[in-house]
Order: structure tokens, then sequence, then C-alpha cells
């Protein structure tokens, strides 16, 4: 999971100073968030400069609709990119 949130941050990373990770803490049932935080932190700040602010929130999708808006979105890609169901997809792109 370190791995991933690590590749997600590099590739949507590249001239902002600032880095808000908000993720969804029912997904880390058997990584504390201590320990999830303090490994991104060390191969982030590892391969950046020192001086990027990173703060990583974990919240739960019931308390934010823009972790249960994400949550769908990638729902909705994963159906159609791997089930070849592109109904919620197509909804998502009609109000885009």
């Amino acid at each position: 999971m370190v791995e991933k949130g690590l590749e997600y941050v590099k590739k949507y990373q590249k001239h902002s100073k600032e880095i808000y990770l908000f993720l969804d803490s029912r997904h880390m049932q058997n990584l504390t968030h201590s320990a999830f935080n303090t490994t991104l932190r060390k191969k982030f700040l590892f391969e950046k400069d020192r001086t990027t602010r990173f703060e990583i929130n974990h919240t739960t999708s019931h308390s934010s609709g823009g972790i249960q808006f994400a949550d769908f979105l990638a729902y909705a890609l994963y159906l159609k990119y791997n089930k070849s169901d592109g109904r919620y997809y197509k909804k998502v792109m009609s109000k885009i």
C-alpha cells in the first residue's frame, strides 16, 4: 500500500511545493496510520527535496464527501477496465 501511495504522489506532484494526501482509513487494517505515514514520508522525502510540505490525512469515507466520491470513481474505473462494465463510468463522464 505504501508503494501505491508513493507512486500516486510521484505521478501527480510535479510543480507544487505542497502535497495533501487524503486516505480512507477503512483500507488500513493491517498497517497503523503512524507506520504508514512514517514509511511514506521517508520514501518520499528521500527522493524529493525536503522543502515540499507533505501532509497525510486519514479519514473514513462516510465522514467525507470527497473520499466517498473518490471511492465511487475508483470503483467505476475498476468496473470499466477490469470487468467491462461501463455503466457507472458513463454516469460520471456524462456529468463532466
